[in-house]
């Protein structure tokens, strides 16, 4: 069972051959291609991936800085193979997890997205396990699983497989967004194919590492709530309503710990199926609560 793993790089010297190695120690790697996308990268980022390329089942493409989105696509679009995981440069992929993917893919071959467990990392020592199910299978609705998550969702990027086909007929990442396209990504995916989930930890998503789109947050989650409400006009999904308000509560409360005090408000307010609502004023109130501990949603 062939896999592509796309590695999308921009400015992470210190970060990416550690990731590339992750993989390449895994148990089951015959048949798969590792295809590094550097995205116009100012450091030696380049250099690094270059240093281990001899490897054959390594490609290393370059393309002029269009964003992490504008990456994977091209990656997606090169890929030999018909499913695909997705690696970010800054994370590691977690031993046995390659025979994990070929197994899924091979028990549940009309899935179109396989969402895998993960371990959130920060600094040396603090390391907790994200884990989805006790027993891996198909779930019946996506947005209902995501909604039960603290985060609103499901997974990372890095511990997902997907349809090549599947992932071209959705339009792939939506690029120009550099935050939370994933999660518009994953979301076009789920309504357009099953979902698999696993109790395996894939992935160690780290949370410290250099260059890190989270830590440079610009206020695009407005256009990825916008994105998710498109999604609810287009299809009538039991949940995706209860998905779509979690997400922008989420998005609101990231924006104001970012310091974007005025794209939180206007996030909250600015959409009419909110307003007037029970909800709304709850969430107004909560977050105005919050804003007594120095958060100051409402500047």
């Amino acid at each position: 069972m062939n896999l592509s793993i796309v590695i999308p790089l921009y400015n992470k010297e210190n970060s990416i051959k550690r990731t590339i190695i992750s993989v390449l120690e895994q148990d089951d790697i015959d048949g798969c291609e590792i295809i590094v996308v550097n995205d116009g990268s100012s450091d030696s980022s380049e250099t690094v991936v270059r240093e281990i390329e001899t490897h054959k089942d390594i490609k290393l493409i370059t393309q002029k800085n269009s964003g992490v989105s504008s990456a994977r696509n091209l990656g997606i679009k090169i890929a030999k193979n018909k499913n695909i995981a997705v690696l970010d440069a800054d994370d590691l992929m977690l031993p046995g997890t390659i025979k994990e993917y070929k197994s899924a893919i091979k028990n549940f071959p009309d899935v179109g997205l396989y969402c895998f467990s993960y371990r959130i990392v920060r600094g040396d020592i603090s390391k907790s396990n994200v884990i989805l199910t006790q027993k891996e299978g198909l779930i019946e609705n996506y947005f209902y699983h995501c909604s039960r998550n603290k985060n609103s969702e499901l997974t990372t990027q890095s511990s997902i497989v997907f349809k090549k086909k599947i992932a071209l007929e959705v339009g792939g990442y939506t690029n120009g967004i550099t935050h939370s396209e994933d999660i518009e990504f994953c979301a076009r995916l789920a309504m357009k194919s099953k979902v698999f989930v696993s109790p395996h930890v894939a992935a160690e998503y780290r949370m410290d590492a250099e260059n890190r789109s989270d830590i440079k947050l610009k206020p695009e989650l407005r256009y990825v709530v916008k994105s998710l409400l498109k999604i609810r006009e287009d299809y009538k999904h039991p949940y995706l309503e209860h998905y779509i308000f979690k997400h922008v509560v989420h998005s609101a409360f990231f924006l104001s710990k970012s310091k974007y005090f005025k794209e939180s408000k206007s996030l909250l307010s600015e959409y009419f199926y909110l307003r007037g609502s029970i909800y709304y004023k709850v969430v107004a109130v909560m977050l105005y609560l919050i804003n007594l501990f120095g958060l100051r949603v409402f500047k």
